[in-house]
């Protein structure tokens, strides 16, 4: 069975089944195969050549991110456009399905997410497999936000576009590059749903982030004693209730100095 790129068919609960398994015990294929490995040991561990149904909902053919030259947490918000544009919207629950982004990023993708991950490879064979899981396959949901090849890109982009509806000062691009150019900053944020769910409040954040100087913040120690003040003040007011200059007050309260 062959699945055409110009036809991408999503995988079933067969095909997801026999790609874990190979994560699991040949994980190395996903390093140095290609797509049509993948689909030679599916096909051999797999007890019937039918693992895939339906439509991966791809408008546009976004192969070419494997022939493109760019890699690392840099690079994500290049190809953040290309992925939205593919796939155009999404409803949330839809950005955490396992078998759209195996389907993208191990048949349409695979060379881009080879390139994007294989340079933090873990030393110790033992943990290739949970390393694939992470970045092929989508996990759990912070997992799927933060470490899935394309879903991470699908996020950036979503999480991006609804900030900046709610901006007084700075653009979708503008975030969407603050977001995709500082992890630390972005992971953090990733952690604490209850913060992550308020886009009037994700606004507010990025533009305190996006001041001159506070790029400071990205730093390990810096945002996490900011995160964790802000965990504290959204426990004891109403975020949603407060104006875009209220919410800013709020951030730049839990704003750690900058050492000298």
């Amino acid at each position: 069975m062959v699945n055409h790129l110009d036809d991408p068919k999503l995988l079933n609960d067969d095909g997801i089944y026999a790609l874990k398994h190979l994560a699991r015990t040949r994980p190395s294929v996903f390093i140095e195969g290609d797509s049509d490995d993948l689909q030679s040991e599916m096909l051999r561990i797999a007890d019937t050549e039918d693992l895939w149904h339906g439509d991966v909902g791809l408008k546009y053919d976004i192969s070419e991110m494997n022939s493109l030259d760019k890699s690392g947490p840099s690079s994500d918000a290049a190809f953040v456009p290309l992925v939205r544009q593919a796939l155009g919207h999404l409803p949330p629950s839809e950005g955490l399905n396992d078998y759209r982004w195996a389907t993208i990023n191990c048949f349409i993708t695979h060379g881009y997410v080879q390139m994007r991950w294989s340079n933090a490879l873990p030393k110790e064979k033992q943990r290739l497999p949970a390393y694939i899981e992470r970045h092929w396959f989508s996990g759990h949901k912070s997992e799927a936000r933060q470490d899935n090849a394309i879903a991470r890109l699908w996020w950036l982009g979503e999480l991006s576009h609804r900030a900046a509806d709610h901006s007084e000062r700075y653009t979708e691009d503008d975030i969407l590059n603050a977001m995709a150019g500082n992890v630390n900053f972005y992971h953090q944020l990733l952690y604490r749903p209850n913060l992550l769910s308020r886009p009037k409040f994700v606004a507010a954040l990025y533009e305190v982030f996006l001041e001159d100087g506070n790029v400071y913040l990205n730093a390990t120690k810096y945002c996490n004693e900011m995160f964790r003040a802000l965990n504290y003040r959204a426990a004891d007011v109403s975020l949603d209730m407060m104006t875009p200059s209220e919410l800013r007050d709020v951030v730049e309260d839990c704003q750690p100095p900058k050492e000298r």
